[in-house]
């Protein structure tokens, strides 16, 4: 079983735009003979590809990052993770889910339907872990 975060999406005139005024700033940058901010444009162009995804699995809870067809993981497993948090009326109706790791925290955004699903996992992977509930 697998669930995935809700990440806001970035609009494709937004990316267009962005593109646009970076390969400006890189013709600016090569016609004022500033080559030390060429690589630091180009991260930034770079960066306008990337997509990002949350996942919670059986394998633990995974950051994933695509360029180009490329995928990077960042995996916390399941026994690295230290504490579990649910927060049901900071974005309601949505659910921030937070996920420890020592002092480090990950933060996704959940639907109520899949937080059912996240407590089934973490009772099958971790059933010591209790899973707090964020009240104000």
């Amino acid at each position: 079983m697998e669930v995935r975060g809700i990440l806001k999406e970035r609009k494709k005139a937004n990316t267009i735009s962005l593109v646009g005024i970076v390969l400006v700033m890189l013709v600016f940058e090569v016609w004022a003979k500033r080559y030390v901010f060429i690589p630091i444009t180009l991260l930034v162009l770079l960066a306008c590809f990337l997509k990002k995804s949350h996942i919670v699995s059986q394998k633990g809870i995974n950051i994933q990052y695509q360029l180009f067809g490329k995928e990077i993981e960042n995996l916390w497993t399941w026994e690295e993770v230290t504490g579990v948090a649910m927060d049901f009326q900071k974005i309601a109706p949505y659910v921030m889910v937070y996920f420890g790791k020592g002092m480090a925290t990950r933060a996704f955004k959940m639907t109520q339907e899949d937080t059912l699903k996240i407590k089934k996992i973490v009772k099958q992977q971790r059933p010591n872990l209790k899973i707090e509930k964020i009240a104000k």
